[in-house]
């Protein structure tokens, strides 16, 4: 998954680090009902989307594991990957924002 802050991407594996259990349940949602945080669907857990770390929940104090990235040429792809995603008119996200952006 990926998140933004403005040109900052942050890349996070599918996992809650309370029991790996994938942190979206069904619908494919991650975030907090305010979306100012990534969340466990299962445990209820709150990561602070720039750091990854748990501020809430039964993991309080661990962290989502980081995926590395990097931006070539516009294009947002994985450290060591043979492919990259295409990053045209992605959001810029603030705290206040609506609706934050993941992929």
């Amino acid at each position: 998954m990926l998140r933004t802050f403005g040109n900052d991407y942050f890349g996070y594996v599918n996992r809650c680090p309370h029991d790996s259990a994938w942190l979206n349940i069904g619908s494919g949602e991650f975030f907090s009902p305010d979306r100012s945080f990534l969340r466990c669907g299962r445990h209820g857990a709150r990561f602070e989307i720039d750091t990854g770390v748990c501020i809430d929940g039964p993991c309080n104090g661990q962290a989502l594991e980081p995926v590395a990235l990097t931006v070539i040429d516009g294009d947002v792809c994985l450290r060591g990957a043979s492919s990259c995603w295409r990053m045209i008119g992605v959001p810029t996200y603030s705290r206040t924002a609506a609706k934050p952006w993941m992929l």
